[in-house]
């Protein structure tokens, strides 16, 4: 087991030994995730706050487990994502993670939402304009920053990225949206 200290410590020095980009060569907008270890780390308690309706506190207005079954091993991974409620009533979800290919041709999966698990339906969108635009949507002009972090992306300058910027990222990176329809009506006991 790695300690705490271990692991701060090992951030720092990755952050220490990047080489230092300036505005003008670094891309308009990158992804930015928290370092792997952090992640598993963090992951295990993450999935037990949000897995009861009782420990989960605030984070259950941005964060929910999504339970989905693997195409080749028919095994479930309880990932936890962030959410962001869309217009039209569903969750939408911005990833680039490797278990979103067993959404493809696959959509029921389930979720827990606010500690209460409940089937819903993934409709996994990887069409970079669609993505783009949906990232677009999710950006916040009054703060670009924050509202980047939030999505996982690091901003080079203090603006909204335009549409191109997004679309090639999503080219390079592999992004793509997962929208949610949730059953409120049927909750599944976990």
């Amino acid at each position: 087991m790695v300690g705490t200290g271990a692991v701060l410590a090992a951030v720092a020095r990755r952050l220490r030994e990047r080489s230092p980009q300036d505005a003008t060569t670094r891309p308009a907008v990158e992804v930015a995730h928290p370092p792997r270890a952090v992640v598993r780390a963090s992951n295990p308690v993450v999935r037990w706050m949000l897995a009861s309706p009782r420990r989960m506190g605030g984070a259950g207005d941005a964060l929910l487990l999504l339970h989905v079954t693997g195409r080749r091993t028919g095994a479930v991974y309880d990932v936890p994502v962030g959410y962001h409620p869309a217009d039209d009533g569903r969750l939408t979800v911005v990833t680039d993670a490797g278990w979103r290919v067993n959404l493809r041709g696959r959509p029921d999966v389930e979720v827990t939402l606010k500690g209460v698990r409940r089937a819903a339906r993934a409709e996994l969108v990887e069409d970079p304009d669609v993505v783009a635009d949906v990232y677009e949507s999710l950006l916040d002009e009054e703060d670009p920053r924050g509202s980047a972090r939030r999505l996982g992306l690091r901003l080079a300058q203090e603006r909204v990225p335009d549409h191109a910027d997004l679309a090639g990222l999503t080219r390079r990176e592999h992004l793509c949206v997962i929208h949610l329809d949730v059953d409120e009506a049927f909750p599944r006991s976990a």
